[in-house]
Order: C-alpha cells, then sequence, then structure tokens
C-alpha cells in the first residue's frame, strides 16, 4: 500500500494504483441512520469519531441528496402494547392524520405549550 497526494489530500493505494476508499460503508450507514433520526450534523460527527467534522457530514447528506427543507426533527422511541398503538392509530385515521402526527399534536397541545401533566394524569402518577 502507497500513499500519494491528489489536489492536496493524502490518498492511500491499493497494489493495483485504485485508491482505497477512505470510509466503510458501515461509516455511511451510520451516519444515514443518525441523519434520518434527526440527529445534527455536529452529533452525528461527534458519534462517528475518527476526525469526522460537521462539513463532512452536511457534505455527505447533501452529495447523498436527502436534504429536507423540513427542520430536523428528533425520533423519540417509546414501546407502547400493541392495542394502544391500535386505538391511537383509529384515532389518527379519523382524523386524517398519520400516528406521527397525532402524537406530536397531543404533546404539543398537552405539555409543549401548557403544561397540563397534572390535569391529563389526574394525580395518577404521582411518587411513581
Amino acid at each position: 500500500m502507497t500513499t500519494v497526494m491528489v489536489r492536496g489530500n493524502a490518498v492511500e493505494m491499493d497494489e493495483r494504483g485504485k485508491p482505497l476508499p477512505r470510509r466503510s460503508n458501515l461509516w455511511a450507514v451510520r451516519l444515514g441512520y443518525w441523519h434520518g433520526r434527526g440527529y445534527s450534523a455536529r452529533v452525528i460527527a461527534e458519534k462517528l469519531g475518527e476526525g469526522t467534522s460537521e462539513a463532512t457530514v452536511r457534505g455527505q447528506i447533501r452529495k447523498a441528496g436527502v436534504l429536507s427543507d423540513v427542520p430536523l426533527r428528533a425520533v423519540i422511541p417509546i414501546n407502547v402494547p400493541h392495542w394502544w398503538r391500535d386505538i391511537l392509530s383509529r384515532h389518527a385515521e379519523a382524523r386524517g392524520l398519520s400516528l406521527d402526527e397525532l402524537i406530536c399534536q397531543v404533546l404539543e397541545s398537552a405539555l409543549i405549550l401548557d403544561d397540563l401533566y397534572d390535569a391529563v394524569t389526574d394525580g395518577k402518577y404521582q411518587g411513581a
């Protein structure tokens, strides 16, 4: 294996003189996964480590064509019984919403805009 300079960057070459990939497919999968989960470029760069910069993360996302006009949203996985999901899905469908939209609207109305936790739970979970 040899190293050559290409446009001011050190590039490692294999025995046949072909450039070796700088990053693995696993690296790219991780970047895409964390981007899809709504993490910022700064956090993704920290998670990837190996000296990956925020600019590299942004560049790879732009190159992959997965930029969005929609502001990044964080994914918060929650585990609920199947029957809860079924009930929530029916409520969402009746309102013409996706399940995510319904849950976001409920959270926004009950907790984000107004702190209605105590009113909604009516003391059911005090001391928990």
